[in-house]
């Protein structure tokens, strides 16, 4: 059950129960009786002034809870003031799925006037080098790295930060994109996506050394403008910025 400020009202008592009632998770009546007492009046001040501990017998009453019932379900939640306002949540269809999603970094990297690209193995992509976000990484960061790791290549970001700064405020260097991808798609919908941040970046040369565990060199190749556009292996978005990227950086 989700709970509200446990802290306020001391571990004895699930201020959740009270502050947040939702019928759809179990609830205990009779724990809530037992405790009003040991609520304190200045703990309600937080909820506003529709709430007042001498009034749960009657809000429990209302909604028709007895102190015999074990346990109460499927009831309307109770809307409070001072957490925020609480919907009826809409009743799950058959079907339904939960999108989960996930930051990653792409590095479009540019030697030349042609971007390196390579076929990503399971998903039968052509795609530049890429990936998740370490915890406490950057998104630029996370571009850098990933293409490091699987091409070798010395990459320097094109983007420069830029914008408003103060001492405890710096700009961060501005993706060239950023997508919502559907990774994982089922007649159900979408389970899985990326909110993937897209970097442009210059490398001093094409000498690719994947690290251990990478793809291998041999799978990558170099692809000018042109020959993006007149592949049909590449998705829409991928010619659109590999172009970009050969059109910012190759100068």
């Amino acid at each position: 059950m989700r709970q509200g400020r446990t802290d306020v009202v001391g571990p004895e008592y699930v201020f959740g129960i009270v502050v947040r009632l939702d019928w759809r998770d179990v609830v205990e009546p009779v724990k809530i009786r037992e405790n009003v007492g040991k609520v304190s009046p200045e703990s309600f001040d937080l909820l506003g002034s529709q709430f007042d501990p001498r009034q749960f017998g009657d809000v429990t009453d209302r909604l028709g809870i007895d102190a015999r019932l074990a346990h109460v379900r499927s009831e309307p939640r109770i809307e409070s003031k001072g957490f925020g306002r609480q919907s009826q949540a809409p009743t799950p269809k058959p079907g339904d799925m939960e999108t989960t999603r996930h930051f990653t970094a792409t590095m479009f990297v540019v030697h030349d006037g042609e971007t390196v690209l390579h076929e990503h193995e399971r998903l039968g992509l052509w795609l530049p080098p890429g990936g998740h976000l370490d915890r406490d990484e950057l998104p630029h960061e996370a571009a850098l790295r990933e293409a490091e790791e699987e091409t070798g290549l010395k990459v320097s970001l094109w983007q420069e930060p830029t914008g408003t700064e103060s001492p405890t405020a710096v700009p961060l260097p501005m993706p060239a994109q950023l997508l919502l991808e559907d990774i994982n798609i089922s007649p159900d919908g979408v389970g899985h996506q990326h909110i993937d941040f897209i970097y442009f970046g210059r490398a001093t040369d094409r000498q690719l050394a994947p690290a251990t565990g990478e793809v291998d060199s041999d799978r990558w190749s170099w692809f000018s403008a042109d020959e993006l556009r007149a592949d049909n292996r590449f998705d829409r978005d991928i010619v659109a910025l590999g172009c970009r990227a050969i059109d910012y950086v190759a100068p």
